[in-house]
């Protein structure tokens, strides 16, 4: 809910008007409540404002012209609807991260979709809302993907030129586990890529296709690896 009137500034000389509207918002619990303080105060650099809590309630006065007061209305419709949904989320067992705390979390950019889709054939489930991800995937499990996922971007920098060579061996990585390496390895043995007369990495099928007959043999090959790794074995009482 929000309050309205009109004022007069003086600027430049001349009066102005000036518009003050007052919106009352209701919070379900502190941490709502501490999380939406924390985003108004961020985004409303832009126009003159006051903002006041108490428990499960919020108070802002926004003091601007016309257009920027309606914007910054729009804004915080926006950051309340968005701290609302993602409790309810949380509450129904769903996590949601930013593409700031993904950035984050990488230590650089990485693509929404991609994110997603290695988080969908790991077996979990996710959808892209806006510029977040929800995902029933714990913290643990997205920052691991993450972590292998900008790995082996990092090595791919100067292997590839194409777009799609990484995007198969950064999600075949991601979702197995396996190695950068080992993955290439794999995937020039089964033909899905080689290397041009550059050294560079190339593409031999389309990628997707490529994608879904290398991930069962990366599957076998990471059970394979620890079912032949050595232990040593000694006799003797303990």
């Amino acid at each position: 809910m929000s309050l309205g009137r009109l004022l007069l500034v003086m600027g430049d000389g001349e009066l102005r008007r000036a518009v003050e509207r007052v919106f009352k918002i209701s919070v379900s619990g502190e941490d709502d409540l501490l999380k939406l303080l924390e985003l108004i105060c961020n985004r409303l650099s832009f126009v003159d404002y006051n903002i006041s809590s108490r428990p499960g309630f919020i108070k802002v006065v926004v003091r601007g012209s016309h257009e920027d007061v309606k914007y910054a209305a729009d804004v915080i419709k926006e950051l309340t609807l968005s701290v609302r949904r993602k409790s309810r989320l949380i509450a129904g067992g769903f996590n949601v991260f930013s593409v700031r705390e993904i950035s984050k979390m990488a230590g650089m950019a990485i693509s929404l979709d991609l994110l997603a889709e290695a988080l969908r054939l790991k077996g979990f489930k996710c959808r892209v809302v806006r510029n977040s991800i929800e995902t029933n995937a714990s913290e643990d499990v997205v920052s691991n993907v993450l972590r292998l996922m900008s790995s082996a971007y990092l090595d791919l920098r100067f292997e590839t030129k194409s777009s799609s060579v990484k995007r198969l061996l950064v999600l075949a990585s991601s979702v197995t586990g396996v190695d950068l390496w080992s993955v290439v390895e794999v995937a020039r043995e089964l033909e899905f890529i080689s290397r041009d007369d550059e050294g560079r990495l190339v593409l031999l099928r389309e990628w997707r296709d490529a994608l879904k007959r290398l991930l069962p043999v990366l599957r076998e090959f990471e059970v394979d690896e620890f079912s032949s790794a050595n232990f040593i074995s000694v006799d003797g009482d303990f």
